[in-house]
């Protein structure tokens, strides 16, 4: 097949998705369609999910039924968001908030910011 040997001849392709893209869910696999490369999909904090596994798939990304993610401008702003990181933690909450869809707060006191990680640590346990 035309993967097989794309894979064979460039092994070191790899196949970006912005998370989310339904596009890159389903290929018409039923024409024989297969997609070449190593997947790895970038989401809306900047974190780059290298060939994800099935966990990774089912808890940490999101479903792939958004049509809206397929679009050059979602590509663009996951790439240059996982190469120019936010610039504090503060910005990096909003980002993690507004991604789960969790009210962003304006005015948050720098204390409680700086206890975020063990606060994090102390409920995964």
């Amino acid at each position: 097949s035309f993967k097989k040997a794309y894979d064979k001849l460039v092994p070191d392709t790899q196949m970006i998705v912005s998370d989310g893209d339904v596009i890159t869910a389903y290929p018409p696999t039923i024409l024989g369609y297969r997609h070449v490369g190593k997947t790895n999909v970038f989401d809306d904090t900047g974190c780059i999910f290298v060939r994800p596994s099935y966990i990774e798939k089912q808890f940490a990304l999101k479903k792939r039924r958004n049509v809206a993610s397929h679009f050059m401008r979602s590509y663009v702003k996951v790439i240059k968001r996982a190469y120019f990181p936010l610039k504090s933690e503060k910005d990096l909450l909003d980002k993690l908030r507004s991604a789960y869809g969790l009210p962003v707060r304006i005015n948050e006191d720098p204390d409680v910011i700086d206890a975020m990680p063990a606060l994090l640590q102390t409920a995964m346990v």
